[in-house]
This record gives structure tokens, sequence and C-alpha cells, in this order.
């Protein structure tokens, strides 16, 4: 059983699937595993085959202390399906037989929220909020449903009711920085960059809440804050960037912030900064293929081919089935056979406008080459020391 979940975790569903029918040769009637390979057979790619488990365990075992948990499973795969009916039918016959299961009522607001209502979305957030082990979340239950709310709509791509969700749990308490981060989000997604910034700003304003811990919003909101200043153009660059220095400063472990930084400097055309951020990038997360693809289209930009073979490879390494990076290995591989011909080149099959806007670049901020000389210019001798040490220490690698 064990086993299973290790391998599930890891994506690995069909190994996990015969793990637990393993497991089911000793316990042919246990409900959670009997539940687990339903959804692994739906993982591994047999969605219908994986329903059909479900639902035969929810109509074997109703009085079992387990049936909740193969409800939850049920909806959920009823979703990826794209039966939200079906879905909510079964989250609520879920919390009806477990009324404390947290889960269950999430996952049934969401759907809600996805059909239109609302208002019974908005009691099931609520009644999520009570049953948080939190005492601040349980006191203000209406204010951090509302926002759930919120980010269930703007998951759903319904930003113009997002907004007015988020602004309504403002209304309710003015100095919860994290609603007005939201809000800036989905106003940036409609176009109203603006506005969108001066609520990241009141973000870091509500700093001095007595009520809530602004450490929950303050680190997004520098860099939400980074990243509208340089969206608006070559004036709030400074600016921006340094705001994305203090999300990193205020909690170096959050992978986003120096995506976000090094996004920053390579399309300034700063590689070489750029590069040493997507470095810090790694040692936080060594497992982060992302990481090691941006950071190997860095050093292609600066002519160092062989650690950008490394890079690449590295992130292949990790991602076996990501095609970008096997187009991006097999391109460095070509040039380092060409004995590195100039670098920067536009054939490049996967750049850092293709990564997710969280995890890298979006895609529709594809750094162009237009920058100017003076963007690009880092002081020479210091460009030129980081590189040499870059070639030393790779070198060092290769041999």
């Amino acid at each position: 059983m064990n086993r299973g979940l290790a391998l599930s975790r890891a994506d690995k569903h069909d190994e996990a699937l015969v793990e637990y029918r393993k497991a089911l040769q000793y316990a042919p009637a246990d409900v959670l595993i009997l539940t687990n390979v339903g959804w692994e057979l739906a993982e591994a790619g047999d969605l219908g085959a994986g329903i059909n488990q479900l639902q035969s365990v929810v109509n074997e075992n109703l009085n079992t202390d387990s049936v909740p948990f193969a409800l939850l499973q049920l909806g959920r795969l009823l979703q990826k399906k794209g039966n939200w009916q079906r879905a909510s039918d079964q989250f609520r016959k879920a919390t009806e037989l477990r009324p404390s299961y947290e889960d269950a009522h999430r996952y049934l607001a969401y759907a809600l929220a996805h059909e239109g209502r609302r208002s019974d979305a908005l009691l099931e957030y609520t009644k999520v909020a009570r049953l948080s082990p939190r005492e601040l979340v349980r006191r203000y239950s209406q204010v951090f449903a509302t926002q759930w709310l919120g980010n269930a709509l703007r998951d759903q791509g319904k930003y113009a009711a997002a907004a007015a969700t988020y602004r309504e749990s403002i209304r309710l308490e003015p100095d919860y920085g994290m609603a007005r981060c939201d809000l800036g989000a989905v106003l940036e997604e409609q176009g109203h960059r603006t506005e969108a910034t001066q609520q990241y700003r009141a973000a870091l304003m509500a700093v001095r809440s007595k009520v809530f811990d602004s450490t929950e919003w303050l680190v997004v909101a520098h860099q939400r804050l980074g990243e509208a200043l340089i969206r608006e153009g070559r004036a709030h660059d400074a600016e921006g960037i340094a705001e994305l220095r203090k999300a990193i400063e205020l909690d170096s472990k959050r992978l986003e912030s120096y995506f976000a930084l090094g996004k920053a400097l390579y399309v300034k055309g700063n590689f070489v900064e750029a590069a040493a951020v997507y470095e810090e990038a790694i040692k936080v997360n060594p497992q982060s293929a992302a990481a090691h693809n941006i950071l190997g289209l860095t050093l292609d930009k600066q002519g160092l081919v062989e650690q950008a073979v490394l890079e690449c490879r590295s992130a292949l390494n990790l991602e076996p089935d990501n095609a970008g990076y096997h187009a991006n290995l097999v391109h460095e591989l070509a040039l380092q056979h060409s004995n590195g011909e100039t670098s920067g080149r536009q054939n490049a099959r996967l750049t850092l406008a293709d990564v997710d806007g969280r995890n890298g670049f979006s895609k529709q901020s594809r750094p162009d080459q237009s920058a100017s000389d003076a963007d690009r210019r880092l002081t020479s001798h210091s460009a030129n020391a980081i590189r040499e040490h870059r070639r030393r220490k790779y070198k060092a690698v290769l041999t």
C-alpha cells in the first residue's frame, strides 16, 4: 500500500496500480485500496475504467467509514470527464456521510462555483473555513470564504466575477492584503494594469494590520508588484527589479520569485545576472527541471554552449517526456558539434517564453532582441570574470 502511494506521487501510475493489486491479494475488500485502484486506472489513461471502479466501490460499500473518500475521488474523476453535476452529487454525499470532511466541502464549493451557483458555493466555503484548524480563519470565516470563492472563479476564467468577489472580501476586511494581491492578479488579466499596481501597493501598506499575519501576502505582493512595474515599461524596470529582490530576501526558498527576477534580467539582456539567479533557484530546488532548462537557455545567450548542454541534459533527465527539453538538448548538442557558433540564435525550439508564467516566462512575454546595448551592458570586467568562473566550473564537471 505505502509503495503504491509513493509511486503514485512520483506519477508512476502503472507501477502504482501493480502494487495496489498486490495489496488486494491480502485485503480484497479494503475500500481504500479499491479506491486507489480506481484512481490509478484513471491516472494511467483509462478514465472510464477508473470511474466504473469507484462507482462499484461506492455501490457495494455504503455503510463503511471509507466511502466518503471513495465518493470524493469519484467526484474528482467525474470533474475530469466534465460531468460537473454528477461530481457535485458525489461531493455532497460525502459531506452528508461525514459532515466534518473539509476536502469534500471544498470540492463541492468549487463545483458549485463552476455551475454558477455562487451563493451555494460561498456557503460551502464558509463551512470549510469553520472547519479550519486555524483560529483566525474560523473567526473571519466570511472573509476567507469570500476570497476562496474569488480564487475558484479566477481559476475558472471568470475574471469579472472574481474581481467583484475579491472586492467584497476587502470590504469585509480592508486590511486583508491577500485579497488585494488576488484582486490585482485578475485586474491584470482584464488589462487594468494601473489599478492592479495600486492593489499590490495597498497590500504592502496592510502589513501594519493587527488582525492578519502579513507574511502570508508580503512576499506575493512584492513579487507581483515587481512583475507589474516591469510590464509597465522601461522607466519602471529598476523599481520592479528591486521589488523582486525584496521578495527573495523575505523568502529565499520561494522558487517563483527567482523565476520572476531571472525573467526580468533576461528581458533586459543581463544574461550573466539572470544565469546567477537561476543558479540560486537550482540551489533551492535541484529537482526543478524548468530551472535547469532556463539556465541552459541563458548560458546559450552567453555563448557557453558546453555549460548549456549540461543544464539542458539535467532538465531532460528530470523530465524525460518533455518534448521541448528534448528539442533544446538537440539544439545545444548541434551547436557544440559545430564548435560553438554564435549564441543567442532565434531557432531554439523552447524559449523562456514557453514556460508557465508562475514558473518562468508567460507565453505572451517572449523576450525580443530589441533591447538597447546600454540595457545589455554590464561592467565588462565583472561579466567576463563571471563567465570565466563558469567555464572553469563546468570544465571540472566535464572532465
